[in-house]
């Protein structure tokens, strides 16, 4: 946030006038702002580990494992029930329309005791054309009744919630159903996709105010040309970064280690001494 904070932040001070509001603070408040305002994807991932340390308390409440049974014998009706509970932990710490925090805690919480068991999963797969279709239909359904409204207004309306949860439940089993296999492009980008995630960030913004304010280009080609250029500038920022030491600790990246993999390959081999064994 300290690294990515301040450069964000200095397009959105520039564009909403913000070193005006803030002239009169001292230095050290108004870089704490700015770290705040240009904090980008790590929302996220500060998100993810207040949730965490709130999953510890779970685990050792729960010692003997029962909330995890109990999750692993959920059917899909029991599922999509779990709709109703997703529709009220929506409404619960709903903060700055950012953090959701009644509604990421009850589906990480889902996730972990729930979605992490294979029999879960199976039934998903089974049943990810229905939940397609389902999930299809609602999203029409929500996009016409929600069509010119302002996202504030109806982010936590009952039939986004309802679409929401069912294209979860779907996407879920179709990628378990279909996608699940690994390619030299998966494989490589398991060792990337958190640097794209994460450096694409500036750049986009950047780019997006340059082409809409300095351009005149029509809107799909702005869209195309932001994609592009942040997509480009997060991998090459990526590829940097893992190469230095201490940037490499700090924003948590990670380069293949190619003498792990040997090692791991070396033990996955398996003796036959004679035929049938």
């Amino acid at each position: 946030m300290i690294l990515i904070g301040p450069f964000a932040s200095g397009l959105s001070f520039r564009v909403n006038h913000m070193e005006e509001v803030f002239a009169a603070l001292p230095a050290p408040i108004v870089f704490c702002i700015r770290i705040v305002n240009g904090m980008g994807p790590s929302w996220f991932l500060l998100q993810l580990f207040v949730l965490s340390l709130v999953l510890v308390l779970f685990r050792k409440v729960d010692k003997k494992g029962r909330l995890s049974a109990w999750g692993e014998r959920c059917s899909i009706p029991v599922l999509l029930a779990f709709y109703l509970p997703v529709l009220g932990a929506a409404q619960l710490l709903y903060i700055a329309y950012t953090f959701r925090i009644g509604l990421y805690l009850l589906l990480f919480l889902l996730g972990y005791y729930v979605f992490s068991h294979d029999r879960v999963q199976r039934s998903l797969q089974k049943y990810c054309i229905l939940l397609l279709a389902a999930g299809l239909a609602a999203g029409v359904a929500q996009t016409a009744v929600s069509w010119g409204k302002p996202y504030q207004a109806v982010v936590n309306n009952w039939l986004v919630m309802l679409y929401t949860w069912l294209m979860i439940l779907a996407i879920l089993g179709a990628a378990g159903r279909w996608w699940n296999r690994s390619t030299c492009f998966t494989s490589r980008m398991s060792t990337r996709s958190f640097g794209i995630y994460y450096f694409h960030y500036v750049p986009m913004i950047y780019a997006a105010w340059f082409l809409s304010e300095k351009l005149a280009l029509p809107y799909i080609m702005n869209y195309i040309m932001t994609f592009v250029f942040s997509l480009a500038s997060a991998v090459l920022l990526g590829e940097l970064f893992v190469r230095i030491p201490v940037l490499k600790v700090l924003f948590g990246l990670k380069k293949k280690d190619k003498r792990k993999d040997k090692k791991k390959d070396k033990k996955k081999v398996v003796r036959v001494d004679a035929p049938g064994k």
